[in-house]
């Protein structure tokens, strides 16, 4: 058999390297099973979200105005007002 060091540093190097991946592929792995898992429920898809938490009138106003869904007129108005109060 390889008595006396038979398999030279090559095959050492080769082993460890080999090692390596392998660790490296199952970890990877892993945190894709785990990924799945989680996102199994939603399917991949996260919740509609509406307006952050504590972002006030103005801020809906201005998205609303950048979404197209009021005028400009509508806009300042509601601005005007919003800062009335």
């Amino acid at each position: 058999m390889y008595w006396n060091g038979g398999m030279g540093p090559a095959a050492w190097w080769g082993m460890g390297l080999g090692m390596v991946v392998f660790w490296l592929v199952l970890l990877v792995t892993v945190a894709l099973v785990v990924r799945w898992a989680v996102d199994a429920p939603t399917g991949g898809r996260t919740a509609p979200r509406g307006p952050a938490e504590g972002s006030g009138a103005r801020a809906i106003l201005d998205e609303r105005f950048a979404r197209g869904e009021i005028d400009e007129e509508t806009y300042r108005r509601a601005s005007a007002a919003l800062r009335g109060l």
